[in-house]
């Protein structure tokens, strides 16, 4: 689990990633580079989904994410944000 208030910038960070990573499959991204990043996300919804808190490793992998490819700061970048948009 994360913080209750954090939950929704997760999900808005989560799917940041996500849109970045289909802009790479269409570009024709190098697919080992779109690999890398997907065994680095892959493990974010379990974070959601544990009983204890990972508030803080859903962050560090965001970080590692954002430091390796900076591209993808905007994951980063939402959740660390004080809310999540309004509707997104």
């Amino acid at each position: 689990m994360l913080r209750a208030t954090k939950y929704p910038q997760a999900l808005h960070a989560f799917n940041g990633i996500l849109v970045q990573l289909r802009h790479w499959a269409l570009m024709g991204e190098d697919t080992a580079k779109i690999a890398t990043v997907l065994d680095v996300i892959e493990q974010l919804p379990r974070f959601l989904a544990a009983e204890e808190d990972h508030t803080e490793d859903f962050e560090q992998s965001l970080l590692e994410l954002s430091r390796r490819f900076p591209e993808l700061g905007i994951g980063l970048e939402r959740f660390r944000r004080n809310q999540a948009p309004e509707r997104w």
